[in-house]
């Protein structure tokens, strides 16, 4: 698992990215992951704090 201060360099490195981006769609997502992994780090940097999540499952965001 990452460290708090690795998901902070890992979120101004998508920012540095996304300033250089030209195509609006593709500089909003990057910001929108930089912001993930800034809020990521933040609590991971909080002691005893600890998130679990589960990830969706393929096809799960499909109507039947």
């Amino acid at each position: 698992m990452a460290s708090a201060d690795e998901y902070l360099a890992m979120s101004l490195d998508l920012l540095s990215k996304a300033e250089r981006e030209t195509n609006p769609e593709k500089r909003a997502r990057l910001e929108a992951l930089a912001e993930s992994y800034r809020r990521t780090g933040e609590t991971a940097s909080k002691p005893g704090l600890r998130g679990e999540f589960e990830l969706p499952s393929k096809g799960a965001d499909k109507a039947d």
